[in-house]
């Protein structure tokens, strides 16, 4: 109060002053907000603490002070020299020497001549002297980075600095070029192969076939010249333990030779399956990222079938490279070793620009934003997971592949261009009503879906650029009277609002969605699949992650037809015939179905067994009651559908508990075994 500036007295007041950071506020935002609530506080201060503490029934403790446990004192500008009064008085402050620490930790901040004075008070029950400088040191490099970067995001800003951080991951920076943050992608990635040393779900990279006498030598070379141009090819994952900085960093070694390693089986008897199921072999791998894996992140391998056949084989952790960067490495390596392989020895050697750091220092400027995090939790606010009961489960992977031809996919892009709809928006809506039928949804569902995520100037980047997003199915879309157009509407809407900055990270995702059991994710790939090299169309097999405890639908563009690839865990789905059904709706919807009632799942021969079930031969059930083999499906698959009505589905457990409820009503008005009941 300015009224009371020239007191003399003890007015001092302690306010609990409450800062939120969990949606990653800008820098600039951070500051309005503790603005506001400082503001705030101050024109609510005359409300004594001991009444809030009543009001809030804090129980109290002797071990710490109630609510805060640590402290803010900002003293403003002040004379602490010795000051000449009349009559021959001077007043000289006392530095008082505190002995006690009223909280676990105070921050001191004093303006002077010459700047600011900062120190901190400290429980010496729970800090050491040495912690307490480091933590002064880091205060310091986060206020230097805060005054420079007002819009970024509060987990861009770094307690320490390269220096200091190559210390604590026993980094020798003679060897490495660079120390830079994982991306947000990344660090989900990194997280996955942490909690599961062993899965193959980060295992990405190709396989080509080729005929042409190799050069492994001039093969090696380019592998190397590319290595040495993008430096995310030579990361190598480093392991934080420091309580104050990021888990994992991506240091980049300094350049040097790759690993090739070639493979002659020529003198083995191999078959063709056996040969490729090697190779996959090699790629489909784990990759460990704790630096104590031979090959390190990136594989390459050169296999000798024969002098005519030779198998060019790179593998990678998907936190190295995405399907886009892939190619982008196979067009590179292999445009330069043909022009070295010309006879006239003027090769046009081409390069792309390393563009991957500037993306690493983008993604916490545009990932989990504080919108973004408030508007996908709105999304988000009716979903429920989706789950499917298996009636035959089976051991290992399940893979399926169907291919819809080029009319189809000719019929699919003309019809598309009236809806203002892509070919991936249309599939996807398919599915989700597919999925809809499938799982009998009664609340909106999720289906993940992979993008390239390529910010501008990025196209050519090599690096892992890929995002994950949610497609949010809305329930009132799905409905049997529902338009399917609708449905496309709906995708229109959100992928529109998904491009205004709205990206979130898996992670971040699996905090604001339900747990589930099973998860569905979508993937459209418009990859190019044939390679011209030294002058043969080769065909490059690209071998893409799948997600573990996903049902994972792929489409591939190919040669103008369209191919449907699904891969799940036979433990926790049956396909039924879906990528059938789904290619029999998408006829259905390009002959003119315009409601998702209208549309029929059900396929030919399904319909030729009901017909026989309908009008078929009928048998009694012999020595059985009609209830008994209810009973048995129930204790069998109790989860299985066993009636359908509309949008109703009764399980076989639903089924015999009602009919126990009426055996139990009907025992209740006295019926008896073997009366007749109308």
């Amino acid at each position: 109060y300015a009224e009371l500036e020239n007191l003399i007295g003890f007015f001092v007041n302690a306010l609990v002053i409450r800062t939120q950071i969990q949606d990653n506020p800008t820098v600039g935002d951070l500051l309005a907000q503790v603005k506001e609530t400082v503001l705030g506080a101050f024109s609510h201060q005359d409300v004594p603490s001991e009444l809030v503490l009543e009001a809030l029934e804090i129980e109290r403790s002797l071990n710490h002070a109630p609510i805060a446990q640590v402290a803010f004192a900002y003293q403003t500008k002040a004379d602490a020299t010795a000051q000449h009064l009349a009559d021959g008085i001077e007043i000289e402050p006392i530095k008082s020497q505190h002995v006690t620490a009223k909280y676990e930790l105070t921050l001191f901040v004093v303006e002077t001549e010459h700047g600011y004075q900062c120190g901190l008070e400290y429980n010496t029950d729970l800090f050491r002297a040495e912690t307490v400088s480091q933590m002064m040191q880091h205060y310091e490099h986060v206020l230097t980075q805060m005054c420079g970067e007002h819009d970024a995001p509060v987990s861009q800003i770094d307690l320490i600095d390269q220096a200091d951080l190559a210390e604590l991951l026993d980094v020798d920076l003679d060897q490495y070029e660079a120390i830079r943050p994982l991306t947000a992608m990344q660090r989900d990635l990194y997280l996955s192969s942490l909690r599961n040393p062993e899965t193959l779900e980060n295992s990405m990279g190709y396989i080509v076939d080729t005929s042409h006498a190799f050069n492994i030598d001039i093969w090696h070379e380019e592998l190397n010249r590319f290595s040495n141009e993008q430096s995310v090819m030579r990361s190598d994952i480093k392991f934080c333990s420091s309580k104050y900085s990021d888990t994992p960093y991506q240091c980049i070694r300094k350049a040097a030779p790759v690993d090739l390693e070639f493979i002659d089986l020529s003198d083995t008897d191999i078959s063709d399956s056996e040969l490729n199921d090697y190779a996959l072999s090699l790629v489909r791998a784990p990759y460990s990222t704790s630096g104590t894996d031979m090959y390190g992140l990136v594989r390459y391998f050169v296999i000798k079938r024969n002098e005519r056949r030779w198998l060019l084989v790179m593998g990678t952790h998907h936190l190295v490279l995405d399907g886009v960067g892939g190619v982008h490495q196979l067009a590179t390596v292999g445009h330069n070793y043909q022009e070295r392989m010309k006879a006239n020895g003027h090769p046009e050697i081409i390069s792309l620009p390393d563009v991957f750091p500037d993306y690493i220092e983008l993604d916490p400027k545009i990932i989990d934003k504080r919108d973004s995090i408030v508007y996908w939790r709105e999304q988000f606010s009716n979903v429920e997971p989706l789950d499917y009961s298996v009636v035959s489960p089976v051991d290992g992977r399940v893979r399926k592949q169907y291919v819809l031809e080029t009319p189809h996919w000719q019929a699919v892009k003309k019809r598309m261009r009236g809806y203002k709809v892509t070919p991936a928006l249309y599939f996807k809506c398919l599915y989700a009503i597919l999925l809809s039928k499938y799982c009998r949804s009664e609340n909106d569902f999720v289906i993940s879906e992979f993008g390239a995520g390529r910010p501008k100037g990025h196209f050519d980047g090599v690096g892992c650029y890929y995002t994950v997003s949610s497609f949010v199915a809305k329930q009132q879309t799905l409905t049997t009277n529902s338009l399917i157009t609708s449905v496309f509407e709906s995708g229109r809407t959100q992928q529109k609002m998904n491009k205004i900055d709205n990206q979130i990270s898996i992670l971040k995702q699996a905090q604001l969605l339900p747990s589930s059991r099973i998860g569905f994710s979508y993937n459209f790939i418009h990859f190019f699949r044939l390679f011209d090299f030294m002058d043969e169309q080769l065909v490059v097999q690209q071998i893409i992650p799948y997600a573990e405890r996903h049902v994972q639908l792929v489409i591939k563009v190919i040669d103008e037809k369209l191919h449907l690839f699904l891969d799940y865990d036979g433990g926790i789905f049956e396909d039924n015939g879906l990528l059938e059904r789904l290619g029999a709706i998408s006829e259905q919807v390009l002959n003119g179905v315009d409601r998702i009632g209208q549309l029929d799942i059900v396929m030919p021969h399904e319909k030729d067994l009901l017909s026989q079930w309908r009008f078929g031969e009928k048998r009694l059930i012999a020595d059985r009651l009609v209830h008994t083999p209810i009973e048995t499906q129930a204790a069998r698959t109790p989860e299985a559908p066993a009636i359908l009505m509309g949008d109703q589905t009764l399980t076989y457990r639903d089924v015999n508990t009602r009919a126990n409820q009426l055996a139990h009503y009907l025992i209740e008005q006295g019926v008896e075994p073997g009366q007749s009941v109308s």
